[in-house]
C-alpha cells in the first residue's frame, strides 16, 4: 500500500485543481443563470482525475450504468441521480462528451443545491452545499468533522467505482482535489454524537487540499488518502483527523451501502 505521504507527492498539482477550477466555474454560471441566492452557506466541492486520461469514446448508456453505482442512502448523495427522486427540473444531461446535472433554485425546496459533471475522459467534479448549514443547521456557524469525513470519502469511492466502470487500466491513479469554502468564523463541532463546540474559530475562509490513490486501492488506502485530505481542514481549528480504525467502526453500514 502506498504511503499517504507518497500518494501526495505523486499528485500533478494542475490537473485535478484545474478540474475543480472548471467546474466551480460552471457551478458559479449556473447559479447566476438560475438567479438562485446562496447565502451564508459552505460548500465541498471535489475533483477527480484519471491518469492516463481515457478516450472518451463510450459505448452503450453511460447514464444508467454510472448512476446504477449509487447506495441506497436515505440522505442526499453526492453525485445525486435526480431521476429517481422525482425532481424531473433537475435531471441529467449530455454535454460534450459529458453528463452534468445541477440541482440550482427551481420549485423544490427539499434539494440541496448541487453541481456535478461526469467526463467520459475520466475527470469527475462535484460541487454540494454543507449539511450543516441546511438540513443540519444551528444558529452557530458549524463545521461538523462527521459530516465532512463522510463527504470526502464518498467522494473517493464514487470516483474509484466510476473509473472502474469507464474501462481504465489496473495501473491507472487518481488524482483528487477537495475544497471548503465559506469557513469563515466556523466552530468545529466536537463529539459523536455532538456534545460540544470548539473554541477555535476558522480564521480562513476556505481550504484546498490534494491527494491521489491507485484505482485498485482498498478500504486502507481510501481511508489513509481520505485523512491525508482531511488534514488540512481541521488543522484551521486546532484539530487531527481521527484514526483509521475510528472512521471504519463510525459508519460501518456506509461500507456495506456504497460503491
Amino acid at each position: 500500500m502506498a504511503s499517504q505521504e507518497g500518494n501526495h507527492a505523486s499528485v500533478p498539482p494542475s490537473h485535478a485543481e484545474e478540474c475543480l477550477r472548471e467546474g466551480e466555474q460552471r457551478f458559479q454560471d449556473a447559479v447566476q443563470r438560475s438567479q438562485f441566492r446562496l447565502e451564508d452557506v459552505g460548500f465541498f466541492e471535489a475533483a477527480c482525475v484519471v491518469n492516463p486520461s481515457l478516450s472518451g469514446n463510450e459505448s452503450g448508456n453511460f447514464l444508467e450504468r454510472v448512476m446504477a453505482l449509487h447506495p441506497a442512502l436515505v440522505d442526499w448523495p453526492l453525485w445525486v441521480d435526480t431521476r429517481r427522486r422525482n425532481l424531473g427540473e433537475f435531471h441529467p444531461r449530455v454535454d460534450s462528451g459529458a453528463v452534468e446535472c445541477q440541482v440550482i433554485g427551481g420549485k423544490y425546496s427539499v434539494a440541496l443545491p448541487q453541481f456535478w459533471r461526469i467526463e467520459l475522459i475520466g475527470r469527475f467534479f462535484v460541487e454540494a452545499v454543507f449539511e450543516e448549514d441546511t438540513v443540519d443547521r444551528v444558529s452557530t456557524r458549524v463545521l461538523d468533522p462527521c459530516w465532512r469525513s463522510r463527504r470526502v470519502i464518498d467522494a473517493i469511492k464514487y470516483c474509484l467505482a466510476f473509473a472502474k466502470e469507464l474501462g481504465v487500466g489496473a495501473n491507472t491513479r487518481l488524482e483528487f482535489a477537495f475544497r471548503w469554502t465559506g469557513l469563515q468564523r466556523r466552530v468545529l463541532r466536537q463529539g459523536v454524537p455532538w456534545c460540544g463546540l470548539g473554541k477555535r474559530p476558522s480564521q480562513r475562509a476556505d481550504v484546498l487540499s490534494q491527494t491521489a490513490l491507485p484505482v485498485l486501492a482498498g478500504r486502507a488506502e481510501i481511508l489513509d488518502s481520505a485523512r491525508y485530505a482531511l488534514a488540512p481542514l481541521l488543522d484551521l481549528f486546532g484539530e487531527t483527523v481521527s484514526p483509521r480504525e475510528s472512521l471504519e467502526k463510525w459508519r460501518p453500514d456506509f461500507w456495506e451501502q456504497s460503491p
